[in-house]
């Protein structure tokens, strides 16, 4: 577990996982595996209005602290935009948004991307 992570998961265990929990009623629940081989499984819950994530919360069961940290981000990031700018999230937003690189952000933010993904998709599908 690199440094950064775990100055950035204390941070936020210290300020309490504001992105972490369940959304009643949520327009959306995906979930998926987290980081592929090591049994991390995410899944988020999203409340869209009018094509726009008015709210993103998520849940880990088997996580590291680097999924917990990826999610966060995830959260933070997507919460306002429009559900069409979700495909223009990249790996490198994390990164940006973490204000450092971190090797083990990028290789947790493919599938949660995957799975935020496949869930607008899916509401896209549904609607």
């Amino acid at each position: 577990m690199d440094e950064l992570i775990m100055e950035r998961f204390k941070q936020i265990n210290r300020e309490g996982f504001k992105n972490q929990g369940k959304i009643e009623q949520a327009d959306v629940v995906a979930d998926g595996e987290g980081c592929r081989g090591s049994g991390d499984h995410l899944f988020l819950y999203l409340k869209i209005e009018e094509g726009r994530i008015v709210n993103i919360k998520y849940k880990c069961a088997y996580c590291d602290p680097a999924m917990f940290v990826t999610a966060e981000i995830l959260c933070d990031r997507v919460r306002g935009l429009s559900i069409n700018e979700i495909p223009k999230i990249d790996k490198k937003d994390f990164s940006n948004f973490l204000g450092e690189y971190s090797q083990e952000v990028i290789e947790h933010s493919t599938p949660a991307l995957e799975i935020l993904r496949k869930a607008i998709e899916n509401y896209k599908d549904n609607i």
